[in-house]
């Protein structure tokens, strides 16, 4: 499935939007895998487009069904929701895939 990317990291975070539906893909940074007390795994990825960075949250829900990998440099395609929190501005993912190539 391909999604349609409308505009560079850099363009989001200069919009001045902090809610809303979100196309970005990027390659990873870096991930960090996170664990609820629960006992559900989710990640945390810093995703880059070439003009900005921007973290991504894969919750619990949505990590159960990433089926790609999530390696250093896979470029990935995320749709989401904005979240800002603390003045940072950040992806809820609802859905991870890879992305086409750049």
């Amino acid at each position: 499935m391909s999604i349609t990317i409308d505009q560079t990291i850099d363009e989001l975070l200069a919009s001045g939007r902090v809610q809303g539906d979100v196309q970005v893909a990027g390659r990873i940074t870096a991930a960090e895998l996170q664990t609820t007390a629960s006992g559900y795994d989710w990640a945390v990825l810093m995703l880059d487009d070439g003009t900005a960075v921007i973290e991504v949250h894969v919750l619990p829900r949505t990590w159960r069904d990433v089926t790609v990998p999530i390696l250093t440099n896979a470029r990935l395609a995320v749709t989401g929701l904005l979240n800002a929190v603390s003045g940072e501005l950040t992806i809820i993912a609802l859905s991870v895939t890879v992305a086409d190539p750049a």
